[in-house]
């Protein structure tokens, strides 16, 4: 119950500090860190027997970096992705179709207001 209390305080505290305009970023990684040395304190493992790096202290930062690393790999595949798309798309000539079409409409008005 004092877990769930303490989450409670931990999130309230975060979204006001997010709404005073302090950087969200540092602002969730101390409730992070919070969080993760409360629930030591109160007797939790913050990671698996296996994962553990025998320090329970350095675990919280452990987590951390395991989620650093989740997320980057994965942002790193989509950008991945992405930058093949793009060179796909340059080599068929995609690019070239399109701002050809979204100039056209450009060029007409252009012509219509040297007339004048």
């Amino acid at each position: 119950m004092i877990d769930s209390i303490l989450a409670v305080i931990v999130v309230i505290i975060a979204g006001w500090a997010i709404a005073k305009n302090y950087d969200a970023k540092v602002v969730l990684f101390i409730a992070a860190l919070v969080l993760l040395y409360s629930g030591l304190l109160l007797g939790h493992n913050v990671l698996g027997a296996k994962a553990t790096t025998g320090l329970s202290w350095v675990d919280p930062f452990k987590v951390i970096k395991d989620q650093f690393v989740r997320q980057y790999s994965n942002a790193g595949l989509i950008i991945l992705t992405l930058f093949g798309f793009a060179a796909y798309m340059s080599h068929i000539g995609a690019y070239d179709m399109v701002i050809k079409v979204l100039t056209k409409p450009l060029s007409t008005s252009a012509s219509r207001s040297s007339g004048l």
